[in-house]
């Protein structure tokens, strides 16, 4: 993880008012190109469920919490945390009943999470959703999940989207926690890709292997040479000769080369691999890109 849990709840308030700020005034029938069959009020309804279901899981780790440390007993009340002007418990909405009820009804949820997760702390043990993590895991889904359905939001709209360095970075290395296997050292001569933004100078080894991937933090062997200006220019004039020895040996190489927000659309499967500049073996990405799906 590259931030703290403090920074995760205040991202899921902060994703959460962008998310709602694009959908205040705007035509929520309109369709979301990147979750197809949605609009913007499903999108919307997706998001506050979401949300809620999170805030119903601390609020049960947290009544666990305090039942084994009185010995298994129950111990008063219940602890749930209040929802943003309401004494009601936490359960799942019904969906709101319009644009504005959809749009309004994101950013008090979020609020809820974030106050529910700063007060159970990062290491409260939570299972949601069949899966078990702790406290300041699921606020890092929760952040990273608003940062992406945000993204789905402006791109139907047709306005810009922008990740912070550090947020988009974290979100990535997250996919690639969820989806693939834990970090490697440089691999053996195997086939590679590179995700390199050029904004922030990071960027990510990933080792396809089938619809399985292994991955690293760092350039692919020899990756200065893939995207630098005068190397790529001296690998074209070697030419066949360098795409036949590494298709010999098996060990193919390919590039995603992008501001860090293209990047992070493009492994989301929010924008399409094309969109970046890529180099060597491109077909090696468009199989990995395709076992990539998350949220």
């Amino acid at each position: 993880m590259l931030l703290d849990h403090a920074r995760y709840c205040d991202d899921i308030v902060s994703q959460a008012e962008g998310l709602a700020r694009l959908l205040a005034g705007a035509d929520c029938s309109a369709p979301v190109p990147t979750c197809p069959g949605w609009t913007l009020a499903d999108l919307a309804d997706h998001v506050t469920r979401n949300l809620r279901g999170l805030l119903d899981a601390v609020a049960g780790a947290e009544e666990r919490r305090v039942r084994l440390r009185a010995g298994g007993g129950v111990v008063g009340a219940p602890v749930r945390p209040r929802r943003s002007g309401s004494d009601a418990e936490p359960r799942a909405p019904r969906a709101p009943s319009g644009a504005g009820a959809a749009a309004r009804a994101i950013t008090p949820a979020a609020t809820d999470v974030a106050a529910a997760l700063r007060h159970a702390g990062p290491n409260l043990r939570i299972r949601w959703c069949g899966l078990d993590g702790s406290s300041c895991t699921w606020a890092r889904r929760g952040a990273h999940d608003l940062l992406i359905h945000r993204a789905d939001a402006a791109l139907a709209l047709g306005v810009p989207f922008t990740a912070s360095a550090d947020a988009g970075a974290d979100a990535l290395d997250e996919l690639l926690e969820l989806l693939g296997g834990p970090p490697v050292p440089r691999p053996a001569e195997r086939p590679e890709i590179e995700l390199r933004a050029t904004d922030t100078g990071q960027s990510w080894s990933v080792t396809p292997d089938g619809r399985a991937f292994t991955w690293r933090r760092g350039p692919t062997r020899g990756a200065a040479a893939a995207v630098d200006d005068a190397a790529a220019a001296e690998g074209r004039r070697a030419g066949a000769q360098q795409r036949t020895e590494a298709q010999r040996r098996g060990a193919g190489r390919a590039a995603l080369v992008g501001p860090l927000t293209a990047l992070l659309l493009v492994t989301y499967r929010r924008a399409d691999p094309r969109q970046t500049t890529s180099f060597d073996d491109a077909e090696l990405i468009d199989p990995w890109i395709a076992a990539l799906a998350l949220t």
